[in-house]
């Protein structure tokens, strides 16, 4: 009786390993050199001589630390030569493929200028590394190749966060210095506050003041960007409604008043069943309704309009106007004398 090399099992006297050791080894990639099959091959002791190399540099230039981080870790595959770490990374192609997918399907802006050109990036390594025959030398340079490659773009995007807080903030202190001098010229005195009659009354999109939308009809302004208008019973402009996304990519649409000051958003939301809803909420940002998708006994679509209590307060209906351009008819609740 002997025992497997690998693991110590009994096995028979002519058996190389055990049945377990044997369909472990078959299961890693046949892709290893011959050089892996030396005793300390050429790219172990490089490996070896790289990581001594690189902590030297550290101890003595501590400022590029950041860099040389990467490069030791990736150093540690063709140094180790463990082929169960080697082979795992290697099958990990089929996740990057998976993530890369998932974001071609996202519409936001950190899909679009970050997830995709990371996971292609990603990508674009591994495929450009697969030549290298040696298992743990491949894996090690695709290690590092990815941490180099995605530390960068996680520079790039904090970069790019920078620069957007500061033009933020110049355009905050350009806007209070014209604000500023426009009083000082004119000779009012500067108040940091505002009337009373000044404040946008409305709550939500339906509440514009003391009128309410009895038909909204899309258009564009003047740079052709669509939005839609918002009219009363005697077809006055009150409000105007404007499709756009928050800082996440995740569509709304905000609304205006005639005086062009934002009193309110709309999102698209799911309620707690997952039935899509769009949250209605104010100036502030406090959600003050929410509007269902639905249909009227005829089995045409209507939107209903709810308050924060749930009581319904409104409906909205596609419509046509006399020349057979689009719009949506509104029709509300009659609002209770001591409301």
């Amino acid at each position: 009786m002997a025992y497997c090399s690998n693991c110590g099992s009994e096995i028979a006297s002519d058996a190389a390993a055990c049945a377990k050791c044997q369909t472990e080894q078959t299961s890693i990639p046949s892709t290893i050199s011959a050089e892996s099959q030396a005793r300390f091959p050429p790219s172990q002791i490089l490996a070896g001589v790289w990581i001594a190399a690189a902590i030297g540099l550290m101890i003595f230039l501590g400022s590029t630390v950041w860099l040389l981080v990467p490069s030791i870790v990736a150093s540690l595959w063709p140094l180790l030569r463990n082929l169960r770490l080697s082979a795992w990374v290697d099958r990990q192609e089929e996740r990057m493929v998976a993530a890369a997918t998932r974001a071609q399907e996202k519409t936001g802006k950190i899909a679009h200028y970050f997830s995709r050109p990371l996971y292609r990036g990603f990508l674009w390594i591994w495929r450009k590394t697969e030549p290298i025959a040696d298992l743990h030398v491949r894996t090690g340079v695709r290690v590092g190749s990815i941490l180099y490659f995605g530390s960068t773009m996680l520079f790039l995007a904090a970069l790019v966060g920078y620069v957007v807080v500061a033009l933020v903030i110049v355009a905050a202190a350009l806007w209070f210095a014209l604000w500023l001098a426009g009083h000082m010229i004119s000779g009012k005195p500067i108040e940091f506050g505002r009337d009373k009659e000044d404040e946008p009354t409305g709550s939500s999109w339906y509440s514009l003041g003391r009128a309410q939308p009895a038909r909204s009809r899309p258009t564009t302004d003047f740079l052709g960007d669509p939005k839609t208008d918002l009219l009363d019973k005697n077809g006055k402009k009150i409000g105007e409604m404007r499709p756009t996304t928050d800082f996440l990519g995740d569509p709304k649409e905000n609304v205006f008043d005639s005086n062009g000051r934002k009193i309110g958003e709309r999102r698209p939301d799911r309620d707690f069943l997952g039935d899509p809803v769009t949250s209605e909420h104010n100036a502030e940002g406090q959600k003050v309704g929410e509007s269902r998708p639905s249909t009227d006994w005829l089995g045409d679509p209507v939107e209903e309009h709810y308050s924060t209590d749930g009581e319904k307060v409104g409906e909205s209906q596609p419509d046509t106007d006399p020349l057979g351009n689009p719009e949506v008819r509104h029709t509300w609740k009659k609002k209770s004398a001591s409301g």
